[in-house]
């Protein structure tokens, strides 16, 4: 049970950390800014929230035993966070370009029915 609460947060942790870096902040909000002091906001959270995790899991058995779970859990996190970010960055572009074609294709259909 303490393995799964610290598996939730750290996947909250690990995705509040990837958000504090720019390029995923404009991936996810695009119409906002990162300030320096989001910025730094959300690495505190993040960093926090792993501390956090780590302390679950310490709370039932010794510390080495659970650095090396934390590990397992933090590295499962990593490869999910970085999967959604890929995929989330491939829909975006998807969606751009269909959006981008059927404008095109709607500005050619309306000129060649001018022609005629």
């Amino acid at each position: 049970m303490m393995l799964l609460i610290s598996f939730a947060i750290s996947q909250l942790a690990t995705f509040i950390i990837a958000m504090s870096m720019p390029k995923h902040y404009r991936q996810i909000l695009t119409t906002h800014q990162q300030t320096g002091l989001v910025k730094i906001t959300l690495m505190l959270v993040g960093w926090s929230m792993i501390i956090l995790a780590i302390f679950v899991l310490a709370l039932q058995q010794s510390i080495s035993l659970a650095l090396t779970e934390y590990f397992g859990v933090v590295t499962l996190n990593i490869i999910l966070t970085a999967l959604f970010f890929d995929s989330y960055a491939r829909k975006r572009a998807t969606s751009k370009n269909n959006a981008y074609s059927r404008n095109r294709n709607t500005v050619q259909n309306q000129s060649i029915s001018a022609k005629y």
